[in-house]
């Protein structure tokens, strides 16, 4: 990972104009400048950008928050990167939002030739942090304790135990891939174990299965016998079947025959019945006619008789006549009788309807005006009420002077408006007095670093009389400043107490203006109300007046109308008896009821003439009918012989059949014993044929469960071939998994790795120590009770002798960490998989002399072939002085 290009944008010490760095062409370079202008800050920058990591903050819940510069929401971190042939960019920025941080991370490789970026960057943060670290193969613990040594933690290997010691020198190598492999096998151990104990709770399963095989052949052979048992009976019943068939066929036959019997039995009485009744026919046909023959009537006698009585319905019928054509008068006359003395009633009833209607109209027009008189009296009490609540309204509102009040308002927006501005401009000099406060704190601060004994504005070097000096004046300006501080504060706390109280007053001022324009308009609604409701009141008024004069006129119409109906009830009687037509058409009546009563005519005696009539007439027919009947007499007398003898012969033949007959009433029973009989054999086949369906179903799921034990005797072969395999492979597994633990291949390779470290070390020793000192890496320790254990400790041998690290001054310290660093910062830039090809020194050179630092400078030229890019954070003349590059960073 070589830096190309840093931009940088509200982080730490940086402001809100985006800072752009460019490293690219530079393989030595030395960032220096006063403290806190930010030298540290570009590096962290570096981290921050990669790994979301950089100096922590304490007392923060979100560390992002303590890199964001003060009084800003936003910082961004923009970082360019050379790794492999490939330029890479990661963007990282976070915000504060009303409170709530946020965070943003892009990732993306730069095309070199249209300079576009291909992103790289998944859903999640942490996904895409992932893949950054995959890109470079170093998490930030390994580069802060390798390739970056941060100031004030040049120590930061060599002060941590031997196991994250370990560890980091174990991720620097890249071994993390071994952990991979390992846990896959120790994944894939765990999967051949849960197939194994699958399998073989499957294996338990399936011996139960088989182990059932014997009970199966047992239970087949018990079938079986069943079986033949039932086939046995069943042989028997069909025996018994072919009995009853053989029954059944004989009794059909004498069925059939006594079928026949009977056929010709009702044949022969359904004849016998016939001629009963043609006998019966003939024989009442006969003695009918020949009685009818004996009492024959005289015929002469009987004409006579027609013709008597013929004449005496003709005069009948001559009166009826006439009395018809005058009840026809009658009917004639009085319906003009009855139309005339309508017709002059009518002209009497069209006058007293006319009469009524208008006393109608008159009591309807009587009837409506009581009923507005009515409601107009209640609009009227209604009005009145009204007017005397808009009276009342207009005394209740109260009066306001609006001219007092507006001038109190104007006075007091004026001294609002003043005490406001007072307000402000004391809160701009108590934002200047606590900025120029914090700067006094700062310098402060500065007079009191005992490790910087420069002047915090001229930069030269203090004697402990002047910083005293420096600490007692910048003491009492803090003072100073302190007091104006706080008496600004009562001053504009008082202030805006004051502000708010009068504000409030304003508010009420106003306020009661607007309810005296709202009283106002109020008075003014009210009258307008009033006014309306006042005229409507005297048109009501007017209209009462005018319905009492018409309501007097309506009563005098309403008598004169009753009297004139009672006049023509008096008039109707005379005017109709007095009419020449009406007494005319009643003496015509009188005649023609006169004429009507002399015609004498009696119904009855009509009709009984003309039933008489019409029985000569039936006689005379019957007479006709007899002589044309007396012809066939003989016949019928022959027929009736003929068909006594028929009947005799028929009885005889019946006689004999029914004889015939009485060997065939015990079919019937028979017929139902064999019914019962079928009907039992059936249910005893239909029951065996059950117990037999039964039996083969058994028979057949245990022949299925046979198969399926073949099927699981062999899926049980095979299972155990398979067992066999899984146990092959947690093996295997379980020795990959051994093999690449920490005590394997791990161990061998960082055990192959500690002398390239010890050599690269020891070489860098010599020149910063002049051959004095000499450093031991132990990966083993033996242990007081036998044995040994893994570590890595850390041994120095010079001229006293060899001593643990901690035992050595701080000097002497910073260059053995330096010699460390530098030797794992060189084994991690050639190891395979690993892109580090930069190393960041950040201060740390304090402790050294001047022949210290000579030496440590002679060995940054040394090991400089070795990086492509060394970046050296320093303020220290005598290390600036030998860099050919200088980034100068300024506030």
């Amino acid at each position: 990972m070589i830096p190309l290009t840093l931009q940088i944008k509200n982080f730490l010490s940086y402001g809100p104009e985006l800072q752009t760095v460019n490293f690219g062409p530079y393989p030595l370079i030395c960032l220096s400048g006063k403290n806190g202008h930010g030298k540290s800050a570009l590096l962290d920058a570096i981290t921050w950008a990669l790994w979301g990591q950089a100096r922590k903050t304490l007392g923060m819940v979100k560390p992002d928050q303590g890199l964001l510069r003060l009084g800003q929401t936003h910082m961004m971190v923009i970082f360019d990167f050379e790794l492999g042939g490939s330029t890479y960019r990661v963007r990282r920025e976070f915000s504060v939002t009303y409170g709530k941080p946020t965070a943003q991370l892009e990732f993306g490789m730069l095309n070199k030739e249209t300079q576009k970026l291909i992103p790289l960057t998944s859903k999640t943060i942490r996904n895409t942090q992932e893949i950054i670290e995959q890109t470079i193969h170093i998490d930030f613990e390994s580069f802060t304790n390798s390739a970056f040594l941060r100031q004030g933690n040049a120590n930061e290997f060599s002060k941590k135990s031997s196991k994250d010691r370990k560890e980091i020198l174990a991720s620097i190598l890249g071994l993390g891939r071994y952990d991979l492999i390992r846990k896959r096998a120790m994944d894939k151990a765990r999967t051949a174990a849960a197939q194994k104990q699958t399998m073989l709770a499957l294996q338990e399963k399936l011996m139960g299965e088989i182990q059932k095989k014997a009970s199966l052949a047992l239970q087949l052979e018990t079938i079986t016998q069943q079986l033949t048992a039932i086939c046995q009976i069943e042989q028997h019943l069909d025996i018994q079947a072919a009995k009853i068939e053989q029954s059944e066929k004989d009794n059909a036959q004498e069925q059939q025959d006594a079928s026949l019997v009977l056929f010709k039995v009702q044949e022969l009485v359904k004849k016998q019945h016939e001629d009963r009744c043609a006998l019966q026919e003939k024989y009442s046909t006969w003695r009918t006619v020949h009685k009818k023959q004996l009492y024959v009537p005289d015929y002469s006698a009987l004409q006579n008789q027609k013709r008597d009585i013929m004449a005496a319905i003709a005069i009948f019928q001559q009166k009826l006549q006439k009395q018809l054509e005058i009840k026809m008068k009658h009917v004639e006359l009085t319906s003009q009788l009855h139309a005339h003395t309508q017709q002059l009633n009518q002209t009497h009833v069209l006058a007293v309807q006319k009469t009524n209607i208008d006393i109608e109209r008159i009591r309807i027009e009587l009837a409506n005006i009581s009923e507005n008189k009515k409601r107009l009296e209640e609009q009227k009490i209604s009005h009145e009420k009204e007017i005397s609540q808009c009276r009342h309204a207009l005394d209740s509102v109260p009066l306001i002077h609006t001219d007092i009040v507006e001038i109190e308002l104007k006075k007091a927006e004026s001294l609002f408006e003043r005490r406001k501005e007072y307000y402000q401009i004391f809160r701009t000099r108590g934002s200047l007095i606590h900025s120029e406060l914090q700067n006094s704190i700062q310098k402060q601060q500065l007079v009191h670093d005992k490790e910087d004994p420069s002047c915090p504005l001229c930069e030269q070097n203090l004697s402990a009389l002047q910083r005293r000096f420096l600490q007692q004046k910048f003491t009492r300006t803090e003072h100073f400043l302190t007091h104006q501080q706080t008496r600004l504060l009562h001053v504009v706390k008082k202030l805006k107490d004051m502000l708010i109280t009068q504000h409030e007053h304003i508010q009420q001022l106003h306020s009661t203006i607007q309810k005296s324009i709202a009283h106002k308009l109020q008075q003014a609604e009210i009258a307008k109300n009033s006014q309306k409701i006042e005229l409507s009141l005297a048109l009501i008024m007017q209209q009462l007046n005018m319905y009492e004069h018409k309501e007097q006129d309506l009563g005098k119409n309403l008598v004169l109308a009753q009297k004139q109906y009672e006049l023509f009830d008096r008039k109707k009687i005379e005017t109709i008896s007095t009419d020449p037509r009406y007494q005319q058409l009643t003496a015509s009546i009188n005649t023609l009821e006169h004429e009507l009563a002399t015609i004498i005519y009696t119904k009855r005696e009509h009709e009984d003439a003309q039933k008489r009539l019409q029985e000569i007439e039936t006689l005379l027919s019957e007479y006709e009918h007899i002589q044309q009947e007396s012809v066939h007499q003989e016949q019928r007398k022959k027929e009736v012989f003929y068909l006594c003898h028929t009947l005799r012969n028929l009885k005889a033949q019946i006689t004999d059949l029914m004889q015939a007959q009485h060997k065939y009433n015990d079919l019937t029973e028979k017929i139902t014993l064999l019914v019962a009989e079928k009907k039992a054999l059936a249910d005893a086949r239909k029951k065996y044929m059950q117990e037999k369906e039964l039996i083969l179903q058994e028979k057949g799921s245990i022949h299925i469960q046979q198969e399926n034990l073949k099927l699981i005797e062999s899926e049980h072969a095979q299972n155990l071939d398979k067992i066999k395999e899984y146990d092959t492979a947690m093996i295997d597994y379980h020795a990959i998994a051994i093999a690449t633990g920490k005590d394997g291949i791990q161990a061998l390779l960082i055990e192959d790795a500690i002398p390239e470290i010890e050599q690269e070390a020891n070489e860098l020793l010599k020149k910063l120590t002049n051959n004095q000192a000499h450093i031991f890496i132990e990966s083993l320790r033996d242990l007081k009770k036998g044995g040994t254990k893994e570590t890595l400790d850390i041994n120095i041998s010079d001229a006293t002798g060899i001593r643990p690290y901690e035992l050595f001054s701080g000097g002497e310290a910073f260059r053995i960490d330096f010699a460390l660093r530098i030797a794992i910062s060189k084994l991690l830039a050639r190891r395979a998989g690993t892109a580090l090809q930069t190393l960041i020194i950040d201060e740390g050179f304090g402790s050294q002399d001047e022949e210290g630092l000579g030496l440590i400078m002679d060995a940054l030229h040394i090991i400089q072939d070795d990086f492509s890019k060394v970046i050296i954070v320093s303020h220290l003349n005598a290390m600036k002085d030998q860099f050919p590059v200088h980034f100068v960073v300024e506030k």
